[in-house]
């Protein structure tokens, strides 16, 4: 692979897939964490808000312990749903491993250390992990448990 080429492919392919897979490593523990924070909160406060009104006979009391209760089983059903803490952790695992192998091949390490052509096999590494993790997404997307009505 030439020196054109493998600028190109950095460029165009590398680059692209660390930005893609940092983003939405991001965008998937910003998502996380405030699904997780809303259950942990509407959770501490629903039987503290049922434990109120017995004792204080409020009835919009309890109309707030039900919607705090109907807030914890969507926030759950989401979570679920849309599983962002494992999109997270997986996201971030690949864009790590990427970046660790631009060091890898610029270090001459590992394999590189006396392969003939290290730019086809930094390609070829690279193109292994995106194969790999999308053959994964796919394999857990499709065996993803459908959430049964009303549990």
């Amino acid at each position: 692979m030439d020196d054109a080429a493998f600028e190109k492919y950095l460029r165009d392919r590398y680059e692209d897939q660390m930005k893609w897979y940092d983003n939405k490593a991001n965008r998937n523990e910003k998502l996380a964490h405030i699904f997780q924070n809303a259950l942990i909160i509407s959770s501490a406060l629903t039987p503290v808000i049922l434990v109120s009104h017995f004792v204080e006979h409020k009835v919009w009391l309890a109309g707030l312990a039900l919607t705090a209760a109907i807030i914890n089983l969507l926030v759950t059903g989401i979570m679920r749903t849309y599983q962002f803490d494992e999109h997270w952790r997986r996201y971030r695992n690949v864009c790590e491993d990427l970046r660790s192998e631009i060091h890898l091949y610029s270090a001459s390490a590992h394999e590189y250390r006396d392969a003939t052509d290290k730019r086809t096999m930094f390609v070829q590494r690279v193109e292994e992990m995106i194969s790999h993790e999308r053959k994964d997404w796919q394999k857990t997307s499709s065996h993803r448990a459908p959430i049964a009505a009303g549990h």
